[in-house]
Formats: C-alpha cells, structure tokens, sequence
C-alpha cells in the first residue's frame, strides 16, 4: 500500500512537468524553441493553475498501481529468496 500511495503522491506531484515536457515534444516538429519556463507561463496564462494539472487523474492512478505492484513485487522476492533478514536492522 505504501509503494502505491508513494506512486499516486509522485504522479500528483510531477504532473506540471509532464505536461510541459509533452508540449514541448509535440511542438519540437516546428522551428522555434522555447524554454521549459516560457512553456510553463504560456500554460499558466492560457490556461490557469488547472492547464498544468491537467490529466493528473490517469498519470496518478497508474503511477500508483505500478507503485503498489513493484514495490509488492520487490517485497515478495526479498523473501522468497530469503533475502530480508538481511535488511531487518533499516525496520527498527
């Protein structure tokens, strides 16, 4: 569960660049360049504080799925392989 929290919080939290970097890959096919800043304001002045949020539903709920199976996949194997009691002194 807390893979999975941890993935929703990242997810939420990393949306605004996300979105910046997919405007500026979608508009790489034209000549000019602007920067991730410049990007960052045209979105805010357009579109407000909910233009770089925008699509934090989806990219939050599958980071945390894949959060919650990696990390429960991760824990799994530890101790399938028995390899846990060698971390048990960072669960004190």
């Amino acid at each position: 569960m807390c893979g999975g929290i941890s993935g929703l919080v990242a997810g939420l939290i990393t949306t605004p660049i996300d979105v910046i970097k997919t405007r500026m890959m979608v508009n790489a096919i034209k000549k000019y360049t602007i920067t991730p800043l410049e990007w960052a304001s045209k979105i805010f002045t357009e579109e407000g504080f909910r233009g770089l949020f925008r699509g934090w539903q989806v990219r939050a709920f599958y980071l945390g799925i894949g959060g919650m199976l990696y990390f429960g996949v991760y824990v799994a194997m530890l101790r399938l392989l028995n390899a846990d009691r060698e971390y048990r002194h960072f669960r004190k």
